[in-house]
This record gives structure tokens, C-alpha cells and sequence, in this order.
């Protein structure tokens, strides 16, 4: 059987069984939560917004919790949650920690230390996220996407102290 790739959009979830991946790119200050059961190989993908739409956050993890009932057995990975300014330049970078926050204690309510990372992104990158559920590998991807000094001065913002 050879494989799909299925990609998210965003505020959009997938499921998928092995031998196909799962991907989520455009993972700036959006943040994509991936889960794998390697005694199903079956993997689950999230693509979430942000602070105000987190919403689609818990939705996510009951049904991650009625299709799962020993979750033990998962393992996860987090990615994005980036600023496109320092976080903390100016407040500009805070709704990137509430909605941090907001997935590390979500993770922490689950799972232990052990099941789950987080990578988040820093300032001024863009990240890519893989999960093969075939494999049960997880693959990140970060990549710098400005330089936030030109855009500070094309923009005319003040520069932080």
C-alpha cells in the first residue's frame, strides 16, 4: 500500500493509519500537536490558531481520550507557537505564551514527562511538522523567515530597550 501525505489546514485536525504521514507546515504562531499509537499505527494531527481559537484544542484531545482509552501507549510531539517579535518586545509577543501555556498544561494533564516534546519555535521562524504513522517518527522542520530588524524599520517600530 503506498502512502498519502494528509495536510491540515488551519484549525483543522486529522487522523490517519499507517503506511501514510501527516503534515502541518505554516506553523508560525499557530502550534501543531502530534500524537502517535504505535500499537494501532494510527496518528492524529492538530493545527491550532491560537490563544482565542484554542477552542479546538480540547475537542481534539477527548477525542483523542474516547479513541484511546490506555494512553500510555502515545507518544507526541508539539511544534510552532512562534513570535514574529521577541517575546518580550513591547507585549507583542504574550498571546504566543498564553497559548504556550495553554498546551503545556494540556499535555501535562495527559501524559507524562516521558510521552510528549515541545519544541517551539523561536522568533522569527516558520515550522513544518511530520508524524509518519507507519514509523511513529516525528519530523520538524524550523526555518528563519525575516529578518526582524528591516521589518522593525520598515514599519516604523520603536525599538525595544
Amino acid at each position: 500500500m503506498e502512502s498519502r501525505t494528509i495536510e491540515l489546514e488551519i484549525n483543522d485536525w486529522k487522523r490517519a493509519r499507517s503506511p501514510d504521514i501527516i503534515y502541518s507546515g505554516g506553523l508560525g504562531s499557530c502550534i501543531a500537536i502530534a500524537i502517535h499509537n504505535p500499537m494501532t499505527s494510527t496518528g492524529y494531527m492538530i493545527h491550532d490558531s491560537g490563544p482565542d481559537q484554542m477552542n479546538i484544542t480540547p475537542e481534539f484531545i477527548e477525542m483523542i481520550k474516547e479513541e484511546n482509552p490506555d494512553l500510555s501507549f502515545l507518544r507526541a510531539f508539539i511544534a510552532g507557537g512562534d513570535s514574529y517579535f521577541p517575546l518580550n518586545y513591547l507585549g507583542l509577543g504574550q498571546d504566543c505564551l498564553k497559548s504556550r501555556k495553554f498546551v503545556e498544561n494540556a499535555m501535562a494533564d495527559i501524559f507524562t514527562p516521558d510521552q510528549y516534546e515541545i519544541h517551539w519555535s523561536p522568533a522569527n521562524h516558520m515550522a513544518e511538522l511530520y508524524l509518519n504513522t507507519r514509523t511513529g517518527k516525528f519530523t520538524h522542520i524550523v526555518e528563519d523567515i525575516l529578518d526582524l530588524d528591516l521589518l522593525l524599520d520598515s514599519q516604523n517600530f520603536p525599538q525595544p530597550l
